[in-house]
């Protein structure tokens, strides 16, 4: 049995008996200081700062000592009895190794890496405690010593160890984050221009928090997009981000429980057997519903400790994530929610900026704040001159230079600084530092443009650096290596070594987690530290090499993705667009509006449907041409319906566009849907005519067709316009012939062609029809069968409809308790999921109800409330109906005046009572009032 390993401090080796074991001494370094902090996670951090305190290097190299090491120790990396490595963090030593004492050990590494006194904000000294090496982070907090900087510059955003000029804002944050702690919900938009330090002033919040109080911190960035984005996809990223910290097995616990939709878009967090039923799972989940989910995860997640949601750039955000700070905010209930946005002003001094109207919403509501970060001023620029370049004669001079030239700037001040390093008018020598000319010569040294001072930190950089952070650029404002690694002809892990000696520089890159391609491809993913370094560097590359890059970014994702790559079809669509490849950038546009459909995201799907439409343009004419814009055009129409109601202009105009072009390409084969689009306009607009001439087209056509689809859905248009102009024998057989048709698994994707389910819409629709024939119980067994149907099937804009349709049909029947109550689950459900039409129809009902439980006050304005908000939305088709309701109301409480001027302008609404089908109750409520006023 061999003799056991000992540590040999005296001569920083490994014996086994009187053997040396040897090794290097950064390997040494490494050990030790793994052994002194026994039991404990050192980040790589430390590693690094510890075994290789005055120079850069990558994580490559901590790598190849851990390897070493466990060769040494003949530990292995799966089940080890000495290293363990803590994921994505560090190590922990876990074993133990005896210390050969022959020779005095000198002092714990620990104390031999002690930093020097730091000058204190009172300006007193102080000797840190003993500790291990400051990380990175840890050094941004803290003041500068007199040691020389790096020699590359440091941007901005790493300038938080000098922090200045932002102490009253800092302490508002922590006083919101006190009440926080508390309870007190908390929003919160950070405002500055570029450059101003909002990032920098977020992060020295973050860190001090962090050392007082535990809490979950989640970190999204807005990402800028040339069309729409992907719904929501800062929060995505903030949660991928955070579940990849220690504890995300509880956070991962939590969303399963409340946010599964959400759970089903971070595949790459669950098992493989698992990850297997995301598709179907994802595919029932709306935006709205996805909304109320995440809602409700945040605040499961403050139960524990405060969750903290930091969105950056939200002038860039979706409106999906607009949506979700809206409702965080606006929720009532104690939760540990704190969110920060941070934005630019000029991006959103448009009037109608959707962040512009969100944040005069919140804040005149007192459900947020707003800080807007100054300039520094002279004072505040000597002081970060003073702490950056202590005791030097030529502080007070330089900064009244710099602020007179940066006008306080902190991103222009930092890179004129870094611009005088760099070109050596200050240098470091011998201790201290000196300038090289006269302050009011700096003018002469330092570029005026900003963009000129990034471009000569880019020009000191290696051609190999410039070359990968150019083609960085391209790929966006967040990256991974591997699509760097593809475009650039290397290998994953140079590229990643090439990055991470960057982002050790704190230069123009930082880390941003990992990520793994559907293929398996697993790579870090980096992101620019500063949007105005990507832009720049964008800008250097030539129009014709920054296209081959797009293009070739763009099919290595496609490749990547394979069956799945309508996951990334936003950032396809633009790699595309820019590529010029101009059919596949418009095929991922329909895509993209495809999958926002699916999702509910009307808005962000309109966006899509809108640049598909200008990008079609670039096509030759030709009849598929013609055709593309026929199937974009009626997904207009229903995007256009959902968002603005079936009576817009806009509806009709994007329907008869593309009736234009079936009747100028002469084709019929996709009519079908035109037709059905311009028959929902006149039918909800009452003009019932107009509607009956298309619904009997539609029938033609499918029966010409020969289509169960087709048939479906026109023999369930013509019996509904049938109803509606009161030949209720001829709707109850084309009602009855629809749902001969409809199969609940083979017809679902008509929800998302037309809107609405046809079998669930359908069988409500019969159910009034039956009413009205006189079979109640038939009638209230097909509506009870609508709104079963309708919640199995989790389509909101069906379910709002079955529920409308269902307390019509209890109204029709008096039943005034069961009115009330589907009317108030169809307000909740409209108010979920802002269905205005849905909102409006069941305040309606419900007032009708209360005025016959009692409460005929309440109830009447409700309904006057309810009718007004109908009227906003263009719909027609019940205006007469609920003219009549009111009338009635009027007149049994004694208002007959009010009632007979209200049935009046019922009669008014009605083209052609004779062809109307309540025409028959208007006649009757109108001859009550009569007999009442003595007539």
């Amino acid at each position: 049995m061999s003799s056991p390993l000992r540590l040999d401090l005296g001569n920083q080796c490994l014996r086994r008996g009187r053997q040396v074991v040897p090794l290097t001494p950064k390997t040494f370094t490494v050990l030790r200081y793994l052994m002194d902090h026994r039991d404990q996670l050192v980040t790589k951090e430390e590693l690094l700062n510890a075994a290789w305190p005055e120079v850069y290097v990558s994580d490559a190299a901590l790598k190849v000592c851990i390897r070493r090491l466990r060769q040494t120790l003949g530990d292995l990396a799966r089940t080890p009895e000495f290293i363990e490595t803590i994921p994505w963090r560090g190590y922990r030593f876990i074993g133990t190794l005896p210390l050969l004492e022959a020779t005095p050990a000198p002092p714990p590494i620990a104390h031999r890496l002690q930093s020097p006194p730091v000058v204190t904000h009172n300006g007193e000294q102080q000797r840190p405690s003993q500790s291990p090496a400051p990380t990175l982070r840890e050094k941004r907090l803290r003041l500068p010593t007199n040691a020389p900087p790096p020699p590359l510059p440091v941007p901005p955003s790493t300038a938080t160890p000098h922090f200045v000029g932002r102490a009253p804002t800092l302490e508002r944050f922590h006083q919101w984050s006190h009440a926080v702690l508390q309870g007190d919900r908390r929003t919160v938009f950070l405002t500055g221009e570029t450059g101003i330090g909002k990032t920098a002033l977020v992060e020295t919040f973050l860190a001090t928090l962090q050392a007082t109080a535990p809490c979950w911190i989640a970190r999204g960035q807005c990402i800028e997009h040339y069309g729409t984005g992907e719904p929501y996809l800062p929060v995505l990223d903030a949660l991928h981000r955070l579940c990849r910290h220690p504890g995300h097995e509880q956070l991962i616990t939590t969303l399963r429980h409340h946010a599964p939709t959400w759970l089903a878009r971070l595949p790459s967090m669950l098992p493989p057997a698992e990850r297997k039923r995301l598709p179907r799972e994802a595919h029932g989940g709306s935006q709205d519903h996805m909304l109320r989910e995440m809602v409700n995860a945040i605040e499961a997640f403050s139960v524990e400790k405060p969750f903290l949601l930091i969105l950056e750039d939200v002038h860039w955000s979706d409106y999906a994530t607009l949506d979700l700070v809206a409702l965080l905010a606006r929720r009532h209930e104690a939760a540990r929610v704190f969110v920060i946005a941070t934005y630019r002003p000029h991006e959103v001094s448009g009037g109608t900026h959707p962040l512009k109207l969100l944040k005069h919403e919140l804040i005149s509501h007192g459900r947020g704040e707003e800080i807007s970060l100054d300039f520094l001023n002279k004072a505040e620029v000597e002081d970060y001159l003073a702490r950056r370049f202590p005791l030097s004669a030529f502080v007070p001079a330089l900064a009244s230079e710099i602020h007179h030239r940066s006008e306080g700037n902190p991103l222009f001040m930092v890179n004129m600084i870094e611009y005088l390093i760099g070109h050596g008018v200050l240098r470091h020598r011998e201790g201290r530092w000196e300038l090289q000319e006269e302050p009011h010569r700096i003018g002469e040294e330092v570029p005026t443009n900003l963009q000129e001072m990034i471009e000569a930190q880019i020009d000191r950089l290696s051609l190999e650096h410039q070359q990968l952070l150019e083609v960085a650029s391209v790929a966006g404002q967040q990256f991974s290596a591997a699509v760097l690694a593809t475009s650039m002809a290397h290998e994953v892990a140079t590229i990643e070594d090439q990055c991470t000696q960057l982002a050790r520089h704190a230069h123009f890159l930082r880390p941003a987690g990992e990520t793994l391609w559907p293929d398996g491809t697993l790579s870090t993913q980096y992101r620019f530290v500063h949007t105005l370094y990507q832009q720049v560097l964008y800008g250097r590359i030539p129009l014709g090499r920054r296209a081959a890059l797009h293009l070739r970014i763009g099919q290595q994702i496609e490749h990547a993705y394979g069956t799945q790559v309508n996951q990334v079809a936003t950032e396809l669509a633009m790699h595309f667009e820019r590529g010029r490849d101009y059919p596949r950038a418009l095929r991922y546009r329909r895509a993209a509006a495809e999958q926002a459909l699916r999702q509910y995201a009307y808005r962000e799907a309109l966006g899509h449907l809108t640049v598909a439409l200008e990008l079609l343009k670039t096509v030759p004419i030709s009849t598929e041409r013609e055709q593309q814009e026929i199937t974009l055009s009626c997904s207009l129409g229903t995007t256009l319906a959902a968002l603005h109601g079936y009576a817009s202009p806009l509806v009709e105009r994007a329907y008869a566009r593309a009736r234009a072009l079936c009747q100028q390409t002469d084709t019929t084969a996709q009519l079908f849907p035109v037709l059905r689009g311009l028959w929902s306009f006149y039918m909800v607009r009452a003009d019932f005519l107009t509607a009956r001439d298309l619904a009997e087209q539609l029938t033609r056509l499918a029966q010409r067709e020969d289509a169960a689809e087709s048939l479906l859905e026109a023999h369930r248009a013509l019996g509904y316009t049938l109803y509606l102009v009161g030949d209720l024998e001829a709707a109850r057989t084309h009602l009855q012939h629809s749902l001969d048709i409809y199969d609940p698994q083979r017809h679902g994707a008509h929800a998302l062609l037309y809107g609405q389910d046809p079998g669930v819409i359908c069988r409500s629709h019969f159910a009034l029809v039956l009413l009205l024939l006189g079979d109640s119980d038939q009638a209230l067994q097909h509506s009870t069968t609508a709104l079963t149907l309708a919640t199995d099937q989790r389509h909101p804009y069906t379910l709002m409809l079955a529920y409308y349709h269902a307390a019509i049909l209890h109204q029709t029947l008096r039943n005034p308790r069961q009115t009330h109550e589907l009317a108030t689950t169809l307000i909740a459900l409209s108010h979920e999921h802002g269905f205005a039409y849905g909102l409006a129809g069941g305040t309606f009902l419900q007032g009708w109800a209360l005025t016959l439980q009692g409460q005929v006050k309440a109830g009447l304005q409700q309904m006057q409330d309810g009718l007004a908000a109908y009227e906003t939305t263009g719909s027609a088709i019940a205006y007469p109906y609920f003219r009549a309701l009111l009338a009635e109301v009027h007149g049994k409480n004694g208002a007959v005046k009010k009632g007979r001027q209200c049935v009046e302008e019922a009669f008014a609404a009605v083209r052609e009572p004779a062809h109307y089908v309540y025409a028959p109750e208007l006649y009757r409520i109108r001859g009550e009032l009569l007999l009442e006023s003595g007539h």
